[in-house]
């Protein structure tokens, strides 16, 4: 019988003291990891409904449980165990290219530096905006993807390649909407990528078997084309946005004549520009 109480008498004391101490060490656990249960979300200033305009959540009264604006660059995120300064203009990792130049802030009306492309130029001291060619800052394997739907792209249809192969009067002097061409910044990039390695590309089939080269030869104007293809149509080409694609893609110095491919380049974007509008 004594036993028995002995027994009884344990498992109650080990009941109550996990009562007493699973909380603080679920609140330990969080606090390490920077995490926060969602019970305690929206005690901590976090918004509880999908709708941008509720801003209390779990039926509190309006104004309560915290904003849905977005905070100040240096403010920590409402989350526990958070101890560094969080920076919302801050580049996403994969974008990360490690290329210097820039600041770490905003000074665009609050639009990440990410997407200000933030790569001084060091012959003009300034930068260029780079719309939709910030992809250019994509993984290598992205790159290697978009390389190879090219060369699918090409083979099934070679006459993309007699586009590449024209010279910027030429390119002035045809409706580019009725050539049949790419117009994918990715994939364009992708094949500039290639050509600024070794000076030429090399149109592979899937067994690696070399069909189709285009180099400065039979391209004399490729590099403008590839780069006037991928721009916005509407955010003009300078010799900052050369220098700032180059580098990101090479990850060096350019040593191109950045002045000479921004002018072909920008020729190409007008064109392309002028021929969709009419």
């Amino acid at each position: 019988m004594r036993k028995a109480t002995l027994k009884h008498f344990i498992a109650a004391n080990a009941a109550v003291f996990a009562m007493v101490a699973a909380p603080a060490a679920i609140d330990h656990f969080y606090a390490d990891f920077g995490w926060m249960p969602v019970a305690n979300a929206a005690d901590d200033g976090g918004g509880g409904g999908k709708s941008a305009d509720r801003s209390g959540g779990h039926n509190r009264p309006d104004g309560a449980g915290g904003s849905s604006k977005r905070p100040d660059a240096g403010a920590a995120p409402p989350a526990k165990g958070k101890t560094e300064p969080w920076d919302p203009d801050s580049k996403p990792r994969w974008m990360n290219d490690g290329a210097a130049g820039g600041s770490t802030t905003s000074s665009k009306g609050g639009k990440p530096i990410w997407g200000q492309d933030g790569l001084v130029n060091p012959a003009t001291g300034t930068s260029a905006e780079l719309g939709r060619m910030n992809v250019s800052r994509a993984p290598v394997a992205v790159f290697d993807r978009q390389l190879a739907e090219a060369f699918v792209a090409i083979i099934a249809d070679p006459k993309i390649l007699d586009f590449y192969k024209l010279t910027v009067d030429q390119i002035k002097a045809l409706n580019l909407d009725e050539v049949v061409r790419l117009d994918s910044p990715l994939v364009n990039l992708a094949l500039l990528k290639d050509y600024l390695a070794d000076g030429k590309i090399e149109v592979k089939d899937a067994d690696g078997v070399v069909l189709y080269t285009l180099d400065s030869a039979n391209a004399p104007a490729l590099e403008a084309i590839l780069l006037g293809s991928a721009s916005d149509k509407t955010i003009p080409i300078t010799q900052d946005t050369v220098y700032a694609i180059y580098k990101i893609i090479t990850k060096a110095e350019p040593t191109a004549n950045l002045t000479a491919v921004a002018t072909d380049a920008e020729a190409v974007r007008v064109e392309i520009l002028y021929d969709h509008d009419n």
